[in-house]
Formats: C-alpha cells, sequence, structure tokens
C-alpha cells in the first residue's frame, strides 16, 4: 500500500519543477522529465530483473537483498542530486503565485 503512494510523486514533483523554471523553458523542461521517464521505462525493467534473476540464482548468499540496495542506491542518488540542485540554485529566486521559490534556468 505504501509504494502506491509513490504514484503521487512524480505529478507533484513535476508542478514544483514547473514552478522553478521560467515560463519560456516550460516546453525544454517537460520534454527533458518526458525522456527520463521513457528512459527509465525502459532501463527500469530490464535492469531489475537481471538483478533480480543474479540474486536468485545465488540463493542465501551476499547478494540476496541486491534489488532492494540497488533501489536504495538509486534514490540515495536521486536525492543527492536533488540537494546539490536546490543549494545551487538557493541564490536566485522566483515569484509564483505571491510565493517566492528558488529558481533556475535550463539553459546555460
Amino acid at each position: 500500500a505504501f509504494i502506491a503512494m509513490w504514484g503521487v510523486a512524480g505529478p507533484s514533483i513535476q508542478s514544483l519543477m514547473s514552478h522553478r523554471v521560467d515560463p519560456s523553458e516550460q516546453g525544454k523542461l517537460q520534454g527533458a522529465l518526458g525522456s527520463i521517464r521513457a528512459m527509465t521505462g525502459m532501463l527500469g525493467p530490464v535492469l531489475f530483473t537481471q538483478v533480480f534473476s543474479l540474486a536468485v540464482r545465488h540463493g542465501d548468499g551476499p547478494l540476496q537483498g541486491a534489488p532492494y540496495f540497488l533501489s536504495a542506491a538509486l534514490l540515495l542518488a536521486a536525492l543527492v542530486i536533488a540537494w546539490r540542485v536546490l543549494l545551487r540554485s538557493s541564490s536566485a529566486s522566483c515569484s509564483v503565485s505571491g510565493l517566492t521559490l528558488p529558481c533556475f534556468s535550463l539553459s546555460r
């Protein structure tokens, strides 16, 4: 039941990101998010079925929890990336609907 809540996170995070990007860069953001979702939708099942197969094949060995450790490592990497983006963008701010939020530009 808890994992079902993960489906709510995607639209919420997308909404937060769209508020932090200039209106002229919304298309770039949505395109990047769509590309990332498509890539993870293709690579994720292949990667995790292989890791699960490897863990099951070795039974009670040290790889028994490999799929869970991989999931935790990927979530930790995402957390570090998000933290770095927020720290880097904390100097700039955008006003959206009366709220002042940190914002950043997709163009360099």
